[in-house]
């Protein structure tokens, strides 16, 4: 079960808060590419469609990208974890943001705006 909610978009990207809440490796990636929403930058699940290598290509090389612009931002304990890790219970950890993915974001989406608030974690 996996909740996609678009935060930012322009022509070509859009900014995706991504809340995994049961999953497998690579299940954002692979189903963000099924439908048609490919990782900007993955270099496994890219598609066969021109117009995104082309995007892809010159993305990569507007801000020097290296890999999959993906990024655990926060992870966020259940309110209701029990036993040992009971005291993580309503945690949120966050990290710290990549120079090249902070390049993207503030670069694409927030020429007006804070870019902090837009990456902001909801509240439960």
């Amino acid at each position: 079960h996996t909740d996609f909610t678009p935060l930012k978009h322009n022509t070509d990207l859009t900014l995706v808060r991504v809340c995994l809440h049961t999953g497998k490796s690579h299940q954002i990636r692979s189903v963000l590419s099924f439908l048609g929403y490919p990782v900007l930058a993955d270099p496994k699940y890219v598609t066969g469609d021109d117009r995104y290598a082309m995007r892809n290509t010159y993305y990569r090389n507007l801000y020097h990208l290296h890999g999959q612009q993906l990024l655990a931002y926060a992870y966020r304990f259940p309110n209701e974890t029990e036993g040992y890790l009971s005291y993580l219970s309503g945690k949120v950890f966050r990290s710290v943001v990549p120079e090249d993915f902070a390049a993207v974001v503030s670069g694409e989406f927030c020429n007006k705006g804070d870019c902090n608030a837009v990456m902001e974690i909801p509240r439960a």
